[in-house]
């Protein structure tokens, strides 16, 4: 099974579900691959950017939110 493939499901189970910063930094301090390690990382910033895009028309609305996912983005 492909891991980015999306599935359906009757399960309420979320697809993703999202890390903390500080539990991220953790998983990959733990990971000797710096391939890996680089595919993790990546793989979290692409998820930043797509929840970013998605609340970049409301961000009069959420600009708490959209700060948080900014400096995320730019942070890591």
């Amino acid at each position: 099974m492909n891991p980015n493939s999306v599935e359906l499901s009757l399960s309420l189970k979320p697809l993703y579900v999202p890390k903390s910063l500080s539990s991220l930094f953790l998983d990959l301090s733990n990971i000797d691959n710096q391939y890996y390690k680089l595919s993790v990382l990546s793989d979290y910033i692409c998820k930043l950017e797509e929840e970013l895009a998605r609340v970049q028309p409301l961000k009069h609305l959420l600009p708490q939110c959209t700060l948080l996912l900014m400096e995320g983005k730019y942070n890591l």
